[in-house]
């Protein structure tokens, strides 16, 4: 069942409302490094928000719908709401999304991919992206999807274009959309090139990064319990935050 507050919202805190949300959250490499731990930190330490955290390193869309698992050992994290954390340097099998719904029932469910599928087709991309919107909406959850971070190792104009693609793919199942380029300013560089921990200032990066995330899903939760339905059933929702100049 939702725990999800409907009534007396404009004269109850914050923090009783927020208590009453389930959030789900699944993510690839950025979020089993520091920007999935300030992330789950967040949510349930400072806004009381009842978070489940999985994160499976090198995956995209894809392994959460089929249960993929990685070819090497890049690790995984599983962070379930009143259950023991484990965090492993062995490659897990990625759980399905169905299932993991099913098991936590969330009225939210944040999506933290993209950036292990930059060089996928366009085809796939809209595809992939699609399904998995499709599986969270159709079971009754709010979809939060954040777009990966920008990097020396993300160049133009592919990553633009996959951006794009992306977006319009979330959107159009009737997720809203969190272009993390507008996030990070300025935009560190050096490391790998795709992780934000690996980079000059990158810390930081994640660090306001992960703030402005955390804002934007509290901000969903407020506007679900306020309107009393899934945020994004009516009409697909527009960005919640726009794309930098282009340069």
């Amino acid at each position: 069942m939702r725990r999800l507050l409907l009534v007396l919202l404009i004269s109850t805190p914050a923090a009783a409302w927020a208590t009453q949300s389930e959030v789900l959250v699944i993510g690839d490499s950025q979020s089993y490094g520091s920007f999935g731990s300030r992330l789950l930190g967040q949510l349930r330490d400072d806004n009381k928000v009842s978070t489940s955290y999985y994160s499976r390193p090198g995956s995209g869309a894809k392994w959460w719908l089929n249960g993929d698992k990685a070819p090497e050992d890049w690790g995984s994290w599983n962070a379930p709401q009143d259950e023991s954390e484990v965090r492993v340097p062995q490659a897990l099998a990625t759980p399905k999304i169905e299932d993991l719904i099913a098991k936590h029932q969330p009225e939210l469910v944040v999506v933290q991919l993209g950036g292990n599928m930059v060089n996928l087709s366009n085809s796939t991309i809209r595809a992939e992206v699609k399904q998995l919107v499709a599986k969270i909406r159709t079971k009754g959850s709010n979809c939060l999807w954040v777009g990966p971070p920008p990097g020396d190792a993300r160049p133009e104009p592919r990553f633009s274009e996959f951006y794009k693609v992306l977006k319009e793919s979330a959107e159009t199942g009737g997720c809203h959309f969190v272009d993390s380029r507008a996030l990070i300013n300025p935009v560190p560089h050096g490391g790998d090139g795709r992780h934000l921990d690996t980079m000059k200032g990158g810390l930081k990066a994640s660090k306001q990064w992960t703030a402005q995330v955390s804002e934007t899903i509290v901000k969903s939760l407020r506007r679900s319990a306020a309107t009393g339905s899934p945020d994004s059933k009516a009409a697909p929702s527009k960005t919640h935050h726009s794309a930098p100049p282009s340069k």
